[in-house]
């Protein structure tokens, strides 16, 4: 009678099913806490409800200042990230006859992270029955996975789409040419997805060859991978080709050259234009290299602080027995899990959120570190349930710690207390606004990327005058040019820059403000 009761489905435990059940409760939860667009996410959102309104993956704004776009258009196509969120939440939007891109956002995002609770269960599953009551529980309990189901972005998709064709590789060991072909589409829509995916396809193409016998069978199997990868990118290369001529064009690009002081503004008789300075030297090498270093710090900090430092070493001692023993579905694991990795290692800014596609992965490798360290040599089952308590024990103190000190719930910004007054502040001035005359508004703040944060709210016309370049935004006379190429009618502005442009408020004139924030009208607009 107690066998019935404790035991399920596969011979999993009730409390298993539980735990299942409270991080699907937990994660749709985390559509009420996520009341506000996070970083890239606004983009998303924009590009969505244009999509929606005019069949167009447009921005509706002026963001991009390359060489590649028409100076003279206000709307410039989708050119920060990869299309295949924005198209997801704009056709979705479509089809429901709603505006309310962000909530279509969060759906996308919520249905994506439950496909990862199950895509998670069959790849715990194939490696080991052993593990998968302790991987899917961490994967269901963990504080970050849980918010970003509400959080509307991109990063659970792409992590279902690598987990996928990580699946695909493990169970059919390479055999199938069906299923060859479906990993090299699912590797092409993660990178569809996030930039932050692009070496998952060298991921399967390695994975593919290590476990393949014979040039000409490596030959046939990688040449099915790559198909079914090109199949998946080429709406992408074709939006590109049309739009900037150009298959790579990404203002990712503009931001690595800004980080190294290689970006300036050109005020051309045609527009205002980015530009790379000066070459790379030997120089410019040594300070990518410190600023690796940095990266990585925050990396095994942010880490830490999501599994725990006896997380990270579990982990750890699941990869020196993958690599000790040869364990074949581990390798996979492991082979995928760096062609993540170093995207996100070497670019030059780490953020939090990019930690979210690798925790499922970090999670497997913890799985077994635990499974060949632990509960081999010792009562399985104590072990198994000191260790899950001991994960509840962490995941609850990271949330309450992260909920304390931020006021919030959320992970995309981890401890950021400035980005979450700054919004609050933002959405005042933003609700000022409502009773403005309709105007095109030039976004020059330090805070919220320039002010353009809060385009979905207001919905204005907007241009954003705060690029990078080194961190100091333009110029008077770039802004003293946009305004009158464009006939722009208010200056969006903080405490910050306004000192930067403190010389000049005779030609600007107060309307509304909120907190740090500065919403002016432009006058004498015949003055240079």
């Amino acid at each position: 009678m107690r066998r019935k009761f404790t035991q399920l489905y596969y011979g999993y435990p009730l409390w298993f099913w539980g735990i299942l059940f409270l991080s699907i409760l937990l994660r749709v939860s985390s559509l009420w806490w996520n009341d506000r667009l996070l970083g890239d996410v606004n983009l998303f959102a924009l590009t969505a409800r244009e999509y929606a309104e005019s069949g167009e993956l447009n921005y509706p704004m002026k963001w991009d200042y390359s060489l590649k776009t028409n100076w003279g258009d206000l709307k410039t196509p989708q050119s920060q990230h990869p299309p295949l969120w924005s198209f997801m939440a704009g056709l979705g939007a479509k089809v429901f006859g709603t505006n309310n891109t962000y909530l279509v956002l969060q759906c996308l995002s919520l249905f994506s992270q439950c496909i990862l609770l199950f895509v998670c269960f069959k790849i715990l599953n194939a490696l080991g029955g052993g593990f998968v009551v302790l991987g899917v529980s961490m994967v269901g309990l963990s504080p970050m996975l849980i918010d970003f189901a509400g959080n509307g972005s991109q990063y659970t998709l792409g992590t279902v789409f690598t987990l996928a064709t990580l699946w695909l590789h493990i169970r059919d060991k390479h055999k199938s040419r069906a299923n060859l072909l479906l990993s090299g589409v699912c590797c092409g829509l993660a990178f569809c997805t996030h930039g932050a995916f692009i070496l998952v396809v060298a991921g399967a193409v390695v994975s593919t060859i290590v476990y393949n016998q014979g040039f000409v069978k490596r030959l046939s199997a990688v040449s099915f991978v790559l198909l079914g990868y090109i199949v998946a990118v080429l709406p992408m290369i074709l939006f590109r080709l049309e739009h900037f001529g150009s298959t790579t064009h990404s203002l990712n690009g503009v931001f690595f050259g800004g980080v190294f002081g290689k970006l300036c503004l050109s005020n051309e008789a045609g527009g205002i234009f980015w530009r790379i300075e000066s070459g790379w030297s030997s120089s410019d090498l040594i300070l990518y290299f410190v600023n690796c270093l940095k990266v990585w710090r925050k990396f095994i900090i942010f880490l830490a602080f999501e599994l725990s430092l006896p997380g990270i070493i579990l982990a750890l001692m699941g990869v020196f027995q993958t690599l000790k023993q040869r364990i074949q579905g581990s390798l996979v694991v492991l082979i995928f899990t760096t062609s993540y990795l170093v995207p996100i290692l070497f670019w030059p800014g780490f953020k939090s959120r990019f930690l979210a596609p690798l925790l499922p992965l970090a999670i497997i490798f913890i799985c077994i570190g635990v499974h060949h360290f632990f509960l081999k040599s010792l009562n399985r089952k104590k072990w198994e349930k000191i260790i899950i308590g001991s994960i509840f024990l962490w995941f609850g103190c990271s949330w309450l710690l992260s909920v304390s000190v931020t006021g919030s719930a959320s992970r995309y910004y981890t401890f950021d207390l400035v980005h979450n007054e700054n919004y609050q502040e933002m959405l005042g001035l933003v609700d000022k606004m409502k009773g403005l005359e309709r105007g095109l508004v030039i976004g020059a703040a330090r805070s919220l990327d320039g002010g353009m944060d809060a385009v979905y709210w207001h919905k204005f016309p907007y241009i954003h005058a705060r690029p990078w370049v080194s961190g100091d935004g333009m110029k008077w006379e770039t802004v003293a040019r946009i305004r009158k190429d464009y006939q722009a009618k208010y200056f969006w502005t903080d405490e910050i820059m306004l000192t930067k442009y403190e010389p000049h408020m005779d030609q600007l004139q107060l309307v509304a403000s909120s907190g740090k924030f500065r919403l002016f009208q432009f006058i004498n607009l015949d003055s240079s």
